[in-house]
């Protein structure tokens, strides 16, 4: 909203993009799908919680970053 305010106030051109969770290389080892990973990799148990009814969006981190070029070069303003 902050970006949209002060787009219009000030007659700047903005594209807003909204991603989900991402995952790559690098990526911290205590997140979820590194820590599985290494849990697997360890023959150690993996553990889920919950009912499975909770779902979380993963997209990888290049293709985010694809995603953002093509916004940022291809966006009708």
């Amino acid at each position: 909203m902050l970006v949209k305010a002060y787009g219009r106030t000030f007659k700047i051109d903005r594209v807003i993009t909204r991603c989900s969770n991402n995952y790559g290389p690098n990526q911290d080892k205590e997140k979820l799908i590194p820590h599985f990973i290494d849990l697997l990799q360890h023959d150690k148990p993996v553990t889920i919680y919950g009912d499975g009814s909770n779902i979380r969006d993963r997209l990888f981190v290049e293709d985010h970053c694809d995603a953002i070029w093509k916004v940022f070069t291809k966006a009708e303003t």
